[in-house]
């Protein structure tokens, strides 16, 4: 047992025919039995990252060099990779040229610089490094897999050049797994399901027991609408990994398809918690929160889909124009409705996944499958149609024409509560108060928790004196359905609409917390709560226990950051919003609260990166110049605070801001006659600016110029 030569070529064999957890066990052992690290070392680093062991390889190994030339590439190569799956480019850009230096031109550490040009979203010239690898290494799989991804990525009108690439990736090395599962996935999408199924096969030999190819024939046999199959294969996946986000999403669409919602909940709900992110899952759950008849949760969950602006994706817009319109927000549904009529069918209904984009972004993390956007194979209601007539008459204030439209909606869906709730707007929107509330009880009567009738019902109450009858009646309907923390809300907001005491309202909210913890609009609405009450202790403890129940839920975080610094913790807030900005990598938000807090403390240095970073992230990010020179200024750096502004002058002369803020970069060193010249420069590109005269007047009188402030003053 002890023959270090032995557990070597067992290591390395074990690699060779793909038992990876061997591999690794052997080959440890062998290098703790002193075999030499130049030949067991790069053979571990290679099992473990096959295992998606790249945080202990980056731990155990992390500060190794190897005497070998050829060992120390391999190894190094293999490191950077290992910290790009971990997201930190820096250091494994350092590997990578590590690997350079240990031999020049070595092809994988090429193609991992390759990567982080491309994460910095610098495609086309990753793509003509790439094709110069592929030149000088034709055999390198990985070289013709990767371009793939890049040409997905930069988008639909590549995707026969990324198949041919998939396609020479395999030619190339027919072992090379991520190029089949990829393949795989790129012919189910484009439906040639026949191709898909034999590659899927001739890749079982090759991977005999491999989870992925279970959940590829998942998802090739719910394309084909072998439901049963689809459901059997998605379940031998969660059977060995019951968190596999794809699966669960995977196994809800496959649920939702054959009408059970209640059980596509289920797995939705759980790949939502796990994956916050993650469009597909969303968007699948806001399907069948509708189907359910809980328009309520239906709007939160979609909330983060459309937070930062009106989508692209038509029928998301559809789902989004639905939702809104079941919650009683005929104005806002409409909005929707018009953007998915605007959009047509210019991008198809079906938006397919971006494969190669993804892989970029998560470093092959699941050769690029985190994202399954089953909703795109879904159909979106037979009264989609129906409803965006209802919002766009309701809209136009034609409520005759609106109500033709629900009475062909009742034809459809008679017993769908949604159908009274419309009627019940109808009349609202016709003044018809006593048949807008029987539409309300209609709909409470077809399902006795549809949360937008009895939130109307409520208003009409508060709006007769009555507010009284509203509180009994969500009592009531908490008495029938004590989980469900929508009522528990709706009750909350009831009572702070009528003045109750804060008290009373932050037991109401507590009571939804219990009904269920994984609420985020529960738990959000307790935390604001407190914060509003100036509790900054109350809050906190909230935001920890919201935490400790959803820690990757990125708005949960966000309050969590806020409580803390409300409470003086500013050192975890900064923690808070770093694990927000991992949460969260294409929104600047956390990054601008972070660097609010490192000026706070004064580290310039900090704040700057951090907005440097946000800039990057900003579609204008001139709109950060004035951040940028507030923090300088703040750290008392008035040279660099004025490179920024006139950097802005230059870079758009006509916008005044620029002008503005190197005035106010003289005012903060009392430089008041400098000032002057740009705050003049200013008001000649913005005459009428108010703020910009101000700004001068005080800079001639605090200068000492009395009297031509005054005469300014008049004359404006």
């Amino acid at each position: 047992p002890d023959n270090g030569e032995a557990r070597f070529l067992l290591g390395s064999a074990s690699l060779e025919t793909r038992d990876f957890a061997a591999a690794e066990k052997e080959l440890r052992r062998a290098l703790e039995l002193n075999q030499p690290a130049d030949a067991g070392l790069p053979l571990l680093a290679q099992a473990m990252t096959e295992l998606g062991h790249h945080e202990a390889l980056v731990k155990d190994f992390g500060s190794r060099t190897l005497a070998d030339a050829q060992a120390q590439a391999t190894f190094q190569a293999l490191l950077g990779d290992a910290y790009l799956k971990q997201n930190d480019r820096a250091a494994a850009g350092k590997a990578y040229a590590a690997a350079l230096a240990a031999k020049a031109d070595y092809p994988p550490a090429r193609l991992g610089q390759a990567t982080l040009l491309a994460l910095e979203g610098k495609y086309d010239e990753a793509l003509a490094e790439v094709d110069s690898i592929i030149a000088a290494s034709p055999k390198l799989a990985r070289a013709h897999g990767f371009k793939s991804d890049l040409l997905l990525a930069k988008g639909q009108q590549d995707r026969a050049e990324a198949r041919k690439a998939l396609e020479a990736a395999v030619a190339a090395d027919p072992n090379f797994l991520p190029a089949r599962l990829s393949l795989i996935s790129m012919l189910t999408d484009e439906r040639e399901y026949d191709a898909a199924a034999k590659l899927l096969e001739e890749t079982r030999k090759l991977a005999k027991g491999d989870l992925r190819l279970n959940y590829l024939d998942a998802s090739l046999a719910f394309r084909r609408g072998d439901l049963d199959r689809a459901r059997q294969q998605v379940q031998q996946v969660l059977k060995n990994l019951p968190e596999h986000v794809p699966s669960l999403v995977l196994a809800g669409a496959i649920e939702l398809r054959e009408k059970q919602p209640t059980a596509a909940e289920i797995h939705l709900r759980k790949a939502v918690a796990r994956a916050p992110n993650h469009a597909g899952a969303r968007q699948l759950l806001v399907q069948t929160y509708l189907r359910l008849g809980q328009p309520a949760k239906a709007r939160e969950t979609l909330q983060p889909l459309v937070e930062k602006g009106m989508p692209t994706n038509p029928q998301l817009l559809l789902l989004a124009g639905e939702t809104y319109l079941a919650n009683g927000d005929a104005k806002t549904a409409g909005t929707y409705y018009q953007a998915a009529s605007s959009a047509g069918q210019a991008q198809g209904v079906a938006a397919k996944t971006r494969l190669g984009q993804i892989a970029l972004a998560t470093g092959r993390t699941e050769e690029g499958f985190a994202e399954l956007e089953a909703a795109s194979e879904l159909d979106a209601g037979q009264y989609q149609a129906d409803l965006a007539i209802i919002a766009g008459h309701l809209r136009r204030n034609e409520p005759d024409k609106a109500m033709e439209a629900v009475k062909a909606l009742e034809k459809k869906q008679p017993g769908n509560p949604l159908t009274f709730q419309m009627y019940g707007l109808v009349y609202a929107a016709k003044r018809d108060v006593p048949a807008a509330r029987r539409s309300f009880e209609k709909a409470l009567e077809l399902q006795p928790n549809y949360l937008p009738a009895a939130y109307n019902l409520g208003m009409l109450d508060v709006a007769e004196k009555r507010p009284e009858d509203a509180r009994k009646r969500y009592e009531a309907m908490i008495a029938k359905d004590e989980k469900n923390e929508q009522l528990y809300l709706a009750l909350a907001d009831l009572q702070a609409r009528t003045g109750a005491e804060p008290k009373a309202i932050g037991e109401t909210l507590q009571r939804a917390v219990s009904a269920d913890p994984q609420s985020v609009p529960a738990r959000l609405a307790l935390i604001e709560l407190h914060l509003r009450q100036k509790d900054s202790k109350a809050a906190l403890t909230a935001a920890q226990a919201a935490v400790a129940a959803m820690p990757n839920e990125p708005r949960i975080v966000e309050a969590h950051g806020v409580a803390l610094e409300a409470a003086g913790e500013t050192d975890q807030a900064i923690g808070a919003y770093n694990k927000l900005a991992s949460l969260q990598p294409q929104s600047p938000k956390p990054l601008l609260r972070l660097a609010a807090l490192y000026a706070r403390q004064k580290d310039t240095n900090k704040a700057i990166d951090a907005l440097r970073r946000a800039q990057k992230l900003t579609p204008n990010s001139r709109d950060l110049v004035p951040q940028l020179v507030q923090v300088y200024v703040a750290g008392n750096q008035p040279d660099d605070a004025l490179k920024e502004a006139r950097a802005l002058q230059k870079s758009d002369p006509k916008l005044a801001g620029g002008y503005v803020l190197e005035g106010d970069v003289y005012v903060s060193q009392k430089k008041f006659a400098q000032a002057e010249k740009p705050y003049r420069e200013a008001l000649k590109l913005e005459p009428k600016a108010d703020a910009v005269a101000i700004r001068l007047h005080r800079a001639l009188a605090d200068g000492g110029k009395a009297a031509e402030a005054e005469a300014f003053a008049k004359g404006w």
